[in-house]
């Protein structure tokens, strides 16, 4: 078989000819994630990260995860929960650490 005509699953599988992957695209369902659930997961993420004093954090998880909550689509509803730990884990962070700064002065 040519380079031209073999399809790979990944570089180190074995190759398959025209017909064969053919029959893979029919049968198999690609196991992709949307790029809500992803963008849930950054705003998880900069939730968390904002238990540091940073405030360009503070602001990009704030962002991130009330438009994460404004969506509606139907794959985001399972990780939903992800903004909203993200949002908590903010406002608590962001008001621990602002009250350190104003009883500590």
């Amino acid at each position: 078989m040519c380079q031209a005509c073999e399809r790979r699953t990944r570089p180190d599988a074995v190759p398959m000819c025209p017909a064969c992957w053919e029959l893979r695209a029919q049968r198999v369902t690609p196991q992709v994630r949307p790029p809500e659930t992803r963008l849930a997961s950054v705003g998880l993420g900069l939730g968390l990260a904002s238990v540091l004093p940073l405030f360009p954090v503070w602001i990009g998880s704030l962002v991130v995860n009330v438009i994460v909550l404004r969506k509606r689509d139907e794959g985001f509803r399972q990780v939903r929960w992800k903004p909203v730990v993200g949002l908590v884990t903010t406002i608590v962070s962001c008001g621990l650490w602002v009250g350190l700064v104003f009883i500590g002065s």
